[in-house]
């Protein structure tokens, strides 16, 4: 998992919203690596990129608006409004003999 790092600050102190609502830390401590070791970071992996719209990213402290989550800022993730749709199409025929024989 590599978490998303505002700032050069633990990557628990910037708040993730996913439509502007509030995304969950995960349940695992990051302890892998250099990069916000001991934080326990929202993970990032489990948004597809194929629903993601595009991204907004507030690079100053906002936490005068969202509280100490985020202290080195706030990324917003904006999903597609309708899913992609896989349109499947099918026919199956059944032949009968023009002659049956009883």
């Amino acid at each position: 998992m590599r978490p998303a790092q505002l700032r050069g600050l633990s990557p628990d102190q910037t708040l993730v919203l996913v439509n502007g609502k509030r995304r969950h830390a995960s349940a695992v401590v990051n302890v892998n690596g250099t990069q916000g070791r001991g934080s326990a970071p929202v993970d990032l992996n489990a948004i597809p990129l194929s629903a993601i719209d595009h991204i907004e990213v507030l690079r100053d402290g906002a936490a005068a608006q969202y509280g100490s989550d985020a202290i080195a800022g706030v990324i917003n993730i904006i999903l597609k409004k309708a899913p992609a749709v896989a349109m499947l199409k099918w026919a199956w025929a059944s032949t009968r003999s023009a002659t049956a024989s009883s």
